[in-house]
């Protein structure tokens, strides 16, 4: 029908059944795989970008590859990267945290709703920094329910590419502006040029 509705990953065939999101230069969509199982797969085209982010890409799902089995982590299943395009099967999440405050707007503000998910989110975040990985973009959308469970998504593969108009750059840091600390804001924005003068990196 001219939609390519099938996705072949490594020889094993999904059927598109809705676009999730978007972003940048990848689109993520929910699939159906063998046996009508439910996936998410993320679609990434890189033949646009250098050698260091297409290493980039891959040391991302080496992070992936190095948290698999961690309940607070979306599950990487499979990927292959092959004709400046990578494809990712991933557990499918069902809403993000995003979503959810965003339902909570209507109601008045709830602390004790405020402090279980602060609590679900660290221990997020805590399963990441026990190994060794600095996440480099927390916010609500990068928080997904999985069966009722709250788990961590887009450390790394989203972050190698690149969208100016909503991460900031210095170097190899990257993130969302109204999320970022303080710290980093800071930092980032203020460089010296060649005449020793203070200017501003961003907008």
């Amino acid at each position: 029908n001219g939609r390519n509705p099938i996705i072949i990953v490594n020889d094993t065939e999904y059927e598109k059944v809705e676009l999730l999101g978007r972003g940048g230069s990848s689109k993520v969509y929910k699939v159906k795989g063998p046996s009508n199982k439910i996936y998410a797969l993320k679609r990434v085209a890189f033949d646009e970008f250098d050698e260091s982010s297409i290493s980039g890409f891959k040391g991302e799902i080496s992070l992936l590859e190095k948290l698999r089995n961690k309940e607070r982590v979306v599950q990487l299943f499979d990927y292959e990267m092959n004709s400046g395009v990578l494809y990712l099967i991933m557990e499918c999440g069902d809403y993000d945290l995003s979503y959810v405050l965003n339902q909570k707007l209507k109601s008045p503000l709830d602390i004790e709703f405020v402090r279980y998910y602060a609590r679900e989110m660290v221990k997020c975040v805590k399963v990441v920094h026990d190994a060794d990985i600095v996440h480099s973009d927390l916010k609500p959308a990068n928080f997904v329910f999985v069966k009722g469970i709250l788990k961590i998504i887009d450390f790394g593969i989203a972050n190698a590419v690149p969208d100016h108009t909503v991460n900031i750059y210095r170097e190899t840091q990257i993130g969302t502006p109204n999320y970022m600390a303080p710290e980093a804001l800071v930092a980032m924005n203020y460089t010296n040029d060649s005449s020793g003068q203070t200017g501003n990196r961003w907008k």
